[in-house]
């Protein structure tokens, strides 16, 4: 993954190069808080924890209100997984997704944008651990197990806006809301949902233009 997404950053930076004029890109790096909607089905309900994350972002300048971007994002949380028994998976999710921008509005320092596309999350378990309550007790005991886990890819759609606002120079702040929709994960296990997760990702980021 580090290496794909090392390759999208060099190519971007060669065609810009390459075009020779400024004002045809620019590079955000990002943070994010990510709350993820749970899901139900199969006798099984997953939900996830909130997590923080970041997200490097990649754009190129195709007309005046059109641009193409690429991301490349990262976030640890845990998903839940209660049914008979309930389990935690702690993972990582990659994130690699590519969108169109509209930017409609321009006012003073201003920059607003529109964005919407797709790619693939990849979930990367780190630990898997059951949660159990000893009889007589009301304070759950994790103990890790070994069930298989396995990383998995799910595609996603990615929608959102935000406005990016003027400091000095080439640079810009940039708040912007993300949503990623996808199929939630089972890591390959027997506790899927089949269900329809969503991430909401607020973030605020600094912008680079050249």
């Amino acid at each position: 993954m580090l290496k794909q997404a090392g390759a999208v950053v060099v190519l971007f930076i060669a065609a810009a190069a390459a075009l020779g004029q400024e004002g045809h890109f620019d590079v955000s790096i990002n943070g994010s808080a990510d709350f993820t909607k749970g899901t139900q089905g199969n006798g099984v309900t997953q939900s996830a924890s909130t997590s923080a994350g970041y997200f490097a972002s990649l754009r190129l300048k195709l007309a005046p209100m059109f641009w193409l971007e690429g991301n490349y994002g990262r976030t640890e949380n845990s998903q839940f997984y209660n049914s008979s028994t309930s389990y935690r998976i702690q993972g990582r999710i990659t994130e690699l997704t590519g969108d169109l921008v509209v930017r409609p509005w321009h006012i003073g320092k201003f920059q607003t944008f529109l964005f919407g596309g797709g790619g693939v999350l990849v979930f990367n378990p780190t630990q898997t651990l059951v949660i159990l309550v000893p009889p007589g007790q009301t304070v759950a005991t994790e103990v890790p197990v070994a069930l298989g886990a396995a990383r998995e890819y799910r595609t996603t759609v990615i929608y959102g806006g935000g406005v990016d606002y003027k400091l000095i120079s080439r640079f810009a702040l940039r708040l912007q809301y993300r949503g990623l929709f996808f199929t939630a994960p089972d890591y390959k296990l027997d506790i899927f949902t089949d269900g329809k997760a969503h991430m909401a990702e607020p973030s605020v980021g600094l912008v680079f233009r050249f």
